[in-house]
């Protein structure tokens, strides 16, 4: 008789460990599945960040002018190769021609490669 109740025990045991492995499996999945709706919804500001406020393309060759600290791409703005009096977005005057932004240039191309 101790035997069978030894096994049952043991089997209760097991069932409960299993029980307590599908409950961590689930509030892991519930983890990533929160993880992978917040990557989402960064996405639609991210793309906002590296769009040309000109073109309202992707930023391609970008500069970030000063003083305001917008950026576009630098075809949009240095028209006949001057740098831009003001900023396209706010209309401030440009202090100098611009920073060229190689970050923005590479996460731009990166989303890019993302849709495709």
């Amino acid at each position: 008789m101790e035997a069978r109740v030894k096994l049952a025990e043991e089997a209760i045991a097991k069932y409960e460990g299993q029980q307590q492995e599908w409950k961590d499996f689930a509030a892991r999945e519930k983890k990533i599945g929160t993880a992978i709706a917040q990557l989402h919804a960064a996405v639609g500001p991210m793309e906002t960040a590296l769009t040309c406020l000109v073109c309202l393309q992707p930023l391609n060759t970008s500069v970030t002018l000063t003083p305001c600290g917008h950026t576009v791409c630098s075809e949009c703005v240095f028209e006949g190769g001057s740098p831009p009096a003001s900023c396209p977005e706010c209309d401030t005057d440009c202090a100098a021609p611009g920073v060229r932004n190689l970050l923005a240039d590479q996460l731009a191309s990166k989303l890019v490669f993302q849709r495709q």
